[in-house]
């Protein structure tokens, strides 16, 4: 069994935090990919999305912490989310630009933001 390439990634953009300005919920912070798909010919650059989600680890033990180290453990993890990647599933383009614009202005769409141009800054 040969193990073969489905996409590579060509560009990554990191987007400002979005606010959530209902309940007590966190800001929404994105990332998205621009990938090439090796076996398509049309429009072959596409959009994959992550949301950045934060936790904190505990030791669940006792531990001797240095004055410096409270033991805790912040960490960083790229979430797959249902509802960005069904707003974007039919993105796709021959330019990098071209699919950046477009999931921007979708992305900006849904949570009825501002211009996409400043967005983008």
């Amino acid at each position: 069994m040969d193990i073969m390439i489905e996409t590579e990634v060509v560009a990554v953009y990191d987007l400002k935090c979005i606010p959530v300005l209902t309940g007590e919920a966190d800001d929404i912070r994105l990332r998205l990919e621009i990938v090439r798909n090796v076996s398509a010919n049309h429009k072959p650059l596409s959009v994959k999305v992550w949301r950045k989600e934060n936790y904190r680890i505990m030791p669940s033990f006792p531990i001797l912490a240095k004055a410096d180290d409270d033991g805790y453990a912040d960490e960083e993890i790229l979430v797959k989310d249902v509802f960005f990647e069904g707003l974007l599933e039919g993105v796709c383009g021959n330019t990098v630009d071209e699919v950046l614009n477009h999931s921007l202005t979708l992305i900006k769409k849904s949570f009825s933001l501002g211009n996409t141009d400043e967005n983008r800054k």
